[in-house]
């Protein structure tokens, strides 16, 4: 077996890597690094000096304006708002209660009011005293 060598190669790698190169490589990669981001840094502080030298003050109107802006606001949570809105239109559909005691108006239930209609009908209202005699026209 000692006269035979393999003369295609051996099919894997004959030497090893260098650890020292690998080391150099990515400590390279490490100053790159901190050499970009300290170039980032500076024109950061750069460009946002050149801003602060543009920055016009605000007119003294500006002191006198509200914190907050006028109506109407937009909605931070439309859904609730709906949610709301409904519950409160629900309740006035659902309860008994005087509108005007003087002249007998009162609030109904929506279904106790739809069973009156179904019973009773629509009401009706005489027309007006000078309408009789143009309708027949």
């Amino acid at each position: 077996m000692k006269g035979t060598e393999h003369t295609h190669g051996g099919g894997y790698e004959q030497r090893d890597v260098k650890v020292s190169f690998l080391a150099y490589v990515v400590v390279g990669l490490f100053l790159l690094m901190l050499a970009g981001m300290g170039v980032s840094w500076w024109f950061q502080s750069w460009t946002a000096s050149g801003r602060r030298a543009q920055d016009v003050p605000l007119p003294p109107v500006a002191a006198s304006l509200p914190a907050t802006p006028p109506e109407p606001r937009l909605q931070v949570a439309p859904a609730t708002d709906l949610a709301h809105i409904r519950a409160g239109e629900e309740a006035l559909l659902d309860r008994y209660e005087w509108i005007d005691p003087k002249s007998g108006l009162v609030r109904i239930p929506i279904d106790r009011a739809m069973e009156l209609v179904a019973v009773r009908g629509l009401p009706t209202r005489p027309p007006p005293s000078g309408e009789k005699g143009k309708a027949g026209q």
